[in-house]
């Protein structure tokens, strides 16, 4: 089916692809819709989920360009991320890739990274 798209105020449009909704907003950058967020939970902690902020995922980045941020399984990001989601608690990140957040625990990136300075 083709996708149908619903704008407000030409800034944020609605996609409807593959039964999920999608917001894309000016920037060419993909936010996920609010109503998939509410669902979503750290494979983890249960606790749910939010997007990272742009600041973090700034210093997440800067880490994964060093190769000094890691996921709990041990392997490494091989680029940075556009988009996280980061547990309520504040301890674990999930990317987000292609706008599907990949929630498998051995990826988990422990958020600590970023505040030990390991970032």
């Amino acid at each position: 089916t083709t996708p149908t798209s619903t704008a407000f105020e030409s800034v944020i449009a609605l996609t409807l692809s593959k039964g999920v909704f999608y917001a894309y907003n000016g920037k060419n950058s993909t936010v996920m819709d609010k109503k998939l967020l509410d669902i979503l939970c750290c494979p983890i902690s249960r606790q749910s989920l939010l997007p990272l902020s742009a600041n973090r995922l700034e210093t997440l980045n800067a880490g994964i360009l060093r190769a000094h941020i890691n996921q709990r399984d041990g392997g490494t990001l091989g680029h940075p991320l556009k988009q996280a989601l980061i547990s309520a608690d504040g301890k674990w990140i999930y990317r987000i890739d292609d706008g599907i957040p990949v929630l498998l625990a051995d990826e988990a990136i422990a958020a600590a990274q970023l505040d030990a300075g390991a970032a």
